[in-house]
C-alpha cells in the first residue's frame, strides 16, 4: 500500500491507495480498523472516479466549471411547484432537497451511508447509462471516503436561517446577519447596558482597509457597530475585529461566550470578536439524519451532510469550503485502483448488494428480473 500524503499533517485529511490485493471487503474493513480503531460510528461514502472531491452539486458552478450558473432557490421553487402532493410527507427544506437528490437535481447535500458495503458499491460500479461515460468510469481509479461522524461541528448557523431560498443577494446577506445577530447581541448587551466603547478594524480581501458607511476603524458604541455591520459585503471580506473594553463585573460573562462567537481574550479588560471565524461557522458541513422517506434512502441506509456557502450568476457570496479542509484527519479517502473494481463487484454481489437491492422502485427491479431471465 502506498501513502499518497504520509508527511501531512494529522489536521489533513489522509489519502490512502490500495493495491489490488487489498481491495477486499475485508481488506478495505482493516484498512479503516488500521486507522481509525475499533468500535466507532462510520459514514461511507463512494464516487467511481477518485479525482473529484466532495463538492455538493450546487456548488459545481463558476469559473472552474466552465463558468456554469446554477440558480438554487429556482429549481427548488419549481420543483415544490411540480410536485405539490409531495408537500405532506416532505414538511422541511432539507427533505426536499433529499427528494430534489433522488432525482438528480443539484442540492447543497451529499449522500452517505452508514453501511460500508453500499460505500464500496458506490467506489466500484459505474451509474452511468452512457456507454462511453460508463467505460470512463471502469477505467478510472474509484474512492471510499470514511468519515468520523465526530468531525461534525456544533459551532455552525445552518438551522438558524434559510439561505437556500433568497432569490438575491443582498436577502441573502440580510438573513445571514439578521442569524448572526442572535449571537452577536447576546455579546453585545453586556456592553451596551453601559454604553460601553468599542472599535471595529475592518480589512478587504487585499488587506486593506474596508470602509462602512464611509467610516474605516470606527470608534462608537456597541449600539452604533451593530447598526453599521448590516453595511458590510461579506464576499469582500478579509478580516473583520471588534474591540471592547470590559469592566472587571464581564469577565466571568464573557468567559461563556468565548467559544460560541469566537472571542479571543488578550488582556484581562480587552476582548475581541473575529466576525470572520463566525463567518466560517456557516460553511461547516451539518449532518443530516432525515426520516426514511422513500424505499430507496433506506434500502442504502442513507444519511446527508448539508454544505454551506452561496452562489448568485456563479459567483460566491460565501465561497464553498471543501469537507477535505474541514474534516481534516477525521476523513480518510480509501483510493480502489481500477483493476480491482470487477473482483469487488463480485463480492458485493455475493452479500447481496446489487443494483436492484440499492435501487428499490419498480423500474429497476423490473430490469433486474429481465437481466436473470433473458439467455
Amino acid at each position: 500500500m502506498t501513502e499518497v500524503n504520509e508527511d501531512t499533517p494529522a489536521t489533513q485529511m489522509n489519502t490512502l491507495e490500495l493495491t489490488a490485493g487489498q481491495c477486499t471487503i475485508s481488506g478495505i474493513i482493516q484498512e479503516m480498523k488500521n486507522y481509525f480503531g475499533e468500535d466507532q460510528e462510520f459514514w461511507f461514502r463512494g464516487q467511481v472516479q477518485s479525482r473529484f472531491g466532495l463538492v455538493p452539486g450546487i456548488f459545481r458552478q463558476g469559473e472552474h466549471f466552465g463558468g456554469v450558473s446554477l440558480d438554487e432557490a429556482g429549481m427548488l421553487r419549481e420543483f415544490q411547484q411540480r410536485y405539490p402532493e409531495k408537500k405532506s410527507d416532505h414538511t422541511s427544506t432539507e427533505e426536499w432537497l433529499s427528494l430534489m437528490q433522488h432525482y438528480g437535481l443539484p442540492t447543497r447535500i451529499l449522500d452517505w451511508s452508514t453501511n460500508i458495503l453500499v460505500g464500496i458499491y458506490f467506489a466500484v460500479m459505474s451509474q452511468q447509462q452512457d456507454s462511453v461515460k460508463k467505460e470512463e468510469d471502469e477505467q478510472n481509479s474509484g474512492a471510499l471516503y470514511i468519515l468520523d461522524p465526530r468531525a461534525f461541528s456544533s459551532e455552525t448557523y445552518r438551522f438558524l436561517f434559510d439561505e437556500i431560498t433568497p432569490r438575491t443577494c443582498s436577502e441573502y446577506l440580510n438573513r445571514m446577519l439578521y442569524a448572526m445577530h442572535q449571537d452577536i447581541e447576546t455579546f453585545l448587551r453586556y456592553f451596551m447596558r453601559k454604553d460601553s466603547r468599542c472599535s471595529y478594524h475592518v480589512k478587504d480581501e487585499h488587506g486593506k482597509p474596508y470602509t462602512v458607511n464611509g467610516i474605516y476603524n470606527d470608534h462608537t458604541s456597541a449600539k452604533g457597530f451593530l447598526e453599521r455591520i448590516r453595511d458590510l459585503e461579506l464576499s469582500t471580506l478579509r478580516s473583520v475585529h471588534v474591540n471592547f473594553y470590559a469592566d472587571t463585573e464581564d469577565i466571568q460573562a464573557m468567559l461563556v461566550l468565548e467559544s460560541r462567537l469566537k472571542i479571543f481574550n488578550n488582556t484581562q479588560n480587552l476582548y475581541q470578536l473575529d466576525l470572520t471565524s463566525n463567518l466560517m461557522h456557516i460553511t461547516q458541513p451539518s449532518p443530516l439524519k432525515m426520516p426514511h422517506l422513500n424505499n430507496r434512502i433506506r434500502a442504502q441506509h442513507g444519511v446527508f451532510t448539508y454544505h454551506g456557502g452561496k452562489y448568485f450568476d456563479g459567483k460566491p457570496v460565501l465561497a464553498f469550503r471543501t469537507p477535505e479542509e474541514i474534516w481534516g484527519d477525521k476523513l480518510l479517502k480509501l483510493v480502489i485502483p481500477a483493476e480491482a473494481k470487477a473482483q469487488l463487484q463480485k463480492e458485493l454481489e455475493y452479500a447481496g448488494i446489487t443494483h436492484d437491492k440499492l435501487f428499490p422502485e419498480m423500474e429497476h427491479v423490473a430490469q433486474a428480473i429481465r437481466a436473470k431471465y433473458t439467455r
